[in-house]
């Protein structure tokens, strides 16, 4: 999926958002390699990456790809996700804005992380 989202009065900056398919069977070693490889990959291409997750941000998605991009390519970082705290029950778009997790809060991150590249 690809967004234009306007980042200066002058300037759009189009995003790219992916889900890799990890489904078919594969020897574990070689999974691995696989999801660190596009991990890597993707740092190199875009200088900066925004992680996005529905559950907490500890020990998830985000700590993972922080741990690969430290050891591997060092570059700005934002995460996206329910931070250390008890969630309650609600309507699904009004959580996603109740807890910083709603599309506006992407963007913003992006925005933010793209500001922080060199």
């Amino acid at each position: 999926m690809r967004v234009e989202v306007e980042t200066s009065a002058s300037k759009t900056t189009t995003f790219s958002f992916f889900s890799p398919n990890f489904t078919r069977a594969r020897p574990k070693a070689s999974l691995i390699e696989a999801k660190l490889s596009i991990v890597i990959r993707a740092a190199e291409e875009t200088g900066a990456i925004v992680t996005a997750e529905e559950h907490s941000v500890i020990g998830g998605l985000a700590g993972a790809v922080a741990e690969v991009i430290a050891e591997n390519k060092p570059i700005p970082m934002e995460r996206i996700g329910i931070k250390d705290t008890f969630t309650e029950s609600g309507q699904y778009n009004d959580l996603l804005e109740k807890y910083g997790m709603g599309i506006k809060h992407i963007i913003d991150a992006a925005k933010k992380v793209i500001k922080r590249k060199k």
